[in-house]
């Protein structure tokens, strides 16, 4: 079977119940997936900028 689900930033389980999409269509728990100035939780459905090409 496959592998288990981890977590992008803390790299812990993921269980469906907490699990939310990040950027570049990577896996994050709801608690882990937040703003690095403020800390608030993030809204995996938000717009995201990337100025990449």
């Amino acid at each position: 079977l496959g592998g288990t689900a981890r977590c992008f930033k803390c790299k812990e389980r993921l269980y469906a119940a907490d699990e939310v999409p990040g950027p570049r269509a990577t896996k994050w728990h709801r608690h882990c997936l937040v703003c690095l100035v403020c800390r608030k939780s993030l809204d995996s459905m938000a717009l995201m900028r990337d100025d990449t090409d």
